[in-house]
């Protein structure tokens, strides 16, 4: 997922709904996403996108047959 702005230093973390200028920008969104992700043993971070913005990557485990 790629969203415009979010530079490292305003966007903090990206995951809390009460701290960083993304979290007033996204809501409880990428709030929820982590904390799902981590329920299910994976996580999501943000890194700049080549084209601008940030990118979001939501990293997850495959699941064992």
């Amino acid at each position: 997922m790629t969203r415009p702005g979010g530079t490292t230093a305003a966007s903090g973390t990206g995951t809390s709904p009460r701290r960083g200028a993304l979290a007033a920008r996204t809501g409880l969104g990428l709030y929820i996403v982590r904390n799902l992700a981590q329920a299910n043993g994976g996580d999501v971070h943000h890194e700049p996108n080549p084209g601008g913005g940030a990118r979001f990557v939501l990293d997850l485990e495959a699941a064992q047959a």
